[in-house]
């Protein structure tokens, strides 16, 4: 029998080892924490196996309301005065800002939405700006996507025939060479030129920081660092080279 799809609705997550509240302390939460109106809501109730209690709106356009003044993560204070950490999820999902680097103003939201919506349910759009520190209002290179993720999104995709670089919170590092998470392609042993402190297995991909601590809205590509190419990384490099490259790489080292 086909399961059938929640609409509308978004579930708060106490965990394997959560105590579930009762429904007096769950609408006291809505009501009182998150500020979420009885004419915003069609139905609240628990899910005790799944340690969860679900709200379902009146329609999509108030699902989106409530959704982007949620944080991933809210406190729960329960009638004893105990506060713990809930996870505020989709009903099939997990709600998530995924930001999008290095694509030009040319690429539409459609261009957008038509690649990520095979990866969840796109709720909204952004065009980031670049930094108010910078004094220049103008748009950045970067874009963002409130979306309820279903299934893993690469760290990279190619948007409008363009790569852009993906980052959203829980992704995790996955080398495209062996495909095992916890380092990337440069850094993958099964190379020769593999460097030997790769990342733990287990270490999620952060998001790129500039160096006064702000979170970049434009491209990263100015805080790459330049690499000595040395004899040795000379050496290993020749040997992934096809052969007429190397051909003629020697010949101009002779003239």
């Amino acid at each position: 029998m086909e399961r059938t799809q929640k609409k509308n609705t978004i579930g708060f997550e106490f965990g394997r080892d959560g105590v579930m509240p009762t429904l007096k302390e769950a609408i006291s939460f809505l009501v009182n924490d998150l500020k979420i109106k009885d004419t915003e809501v069609h139905s609240v109730y628990l899910d005790l196996t799944g340690k969860t209690f679900f709200v379902k709106f009146i329609d999509e356009t108030t699902l989106k309301e409530v959704t982007l003044r949620l944080k991933e993560t809210e406190p729960f204070k329960y009638a004893n005065g105990k506060v713990v950490q809930v996870r505020v999820a989709a009903a099939d999902g997990f709600f998530r800002y995924v930001r999008l680097f290095n694509l030009p103003p040319e690429v539409t939201d459609s261009d957008i939405t038509k690649v990520m919506a095979k990866y969840g349910t796109v709720r909204q759009m952004i065009r980031e700006k670049l930094p108010l520190e910078l004094g220049f209002d103008a748009f950045s290179g970067t874009r963002g996507v409130h979306m309820e993720v279903k299934t893993e999104i690469p760290p990279s995709l190619f948007i409008g025939h363009y790569k852009c670089r993906i980052f959203y919170d829980g992704l995790r590092n996955r080398c495209f060479v062996c495909r095992q998470e916890g380092h990337v392609k440069a850094a993958c042993p099964s190379k020769a030129w593999a460097s030997r402190g790769t990342v733990p297995l287990n270490a999620a991909v952060e998001d790129p920081i500039v160096p006064n601590g702000t979170v970049p809205s434009i491209e990263d590509s100015n805080f790459l660092k330049e690499i000595a190419f040395d004899r040795e990384i000379g050496y290993a490099l020749s040997r992934e080279l096809p052969a007429w490259i190397r051909i003629t790489v020697h010949c101009r080292r002779r003239q």
